[in-house]
């Protein structure tokens, strides 16, 4: 009988399992839940806000323009956190500035532009200085098939010098 085989198999198998196991997985596709932030889950009201995070330090309104509507919209002031929420107190987007606040898997103002990557997989949109990861958007029916219309949520992370200096999280809009 010859155990050569049987030997190069079974240390072709180990070699092989041994390879894999020091392999990371590539990060999922962005969800909800990657649409939180400080323990807030994506899609809160104020009073959600003020029970996970307690009592903004400043609450500003203010009316503004975005796509050509006009918005009453109001801040919600926390250390290197801003939170904006709409008319009817739903949250509209979270910039995060400050490292106290993690995004759900992990990301932080201050961790390397390597560090999103690993996270979140290469981006789908990107600029010199910027990563923008969206949600799957949706499919339209037109002219008898379907076309894609990505979401509009997301996150998007800003860099300078290699370091993350922004995080934004919810309605990703021209001019954030």
């Amino acid at each position: 009988m010859n155990l050569r085989f049987p030997v190069s198999l079974a240390l072709l198998l180990t070699c092989a399992a041994a390879s894999r196991s020091g392999q990371q997985s590539a990060p999922s596709v962005l969800t909800d839940a990657d649409l939180s932030v400080g323990g807030l889950k994506w899609i809160p009201d104020t009073a959600e806000a003020r029970r996970v995070l307690g009592t903004p330090s400043t609450v500003k309104p203010y009316l503004t323009r975005i796509d050509d509507e006009d918005l009453h919209l109001t801040d919600w002031m926390y250390p290197g956190l801003r939170l904006i929420f709409s008319q009817n107190g739903k949250l509209r987007w979270a910039r995060v500035t400050g490292r106290a606040w993690p995004t759900h898997r992990g990301l932080r103002v201050g961790d390397s532009v390597s560090h999103i990557v690993a996270l979140y997989g290469p981006p789908r949109n990107r600029s010199d200085n910027e990563y923008v990861y969206q949600l799957p958007g949706d499919s339209v029916k037109w002219r008898g098939g379907y076309l894609a219309r990505p979401s509009r949520l997301g996150l998007f992370a800003v860099f300078e010098k290699g370091r993350v200096t922004t995080i934004g999280i919810g309605l990703i809009v021209e001019g954030d």
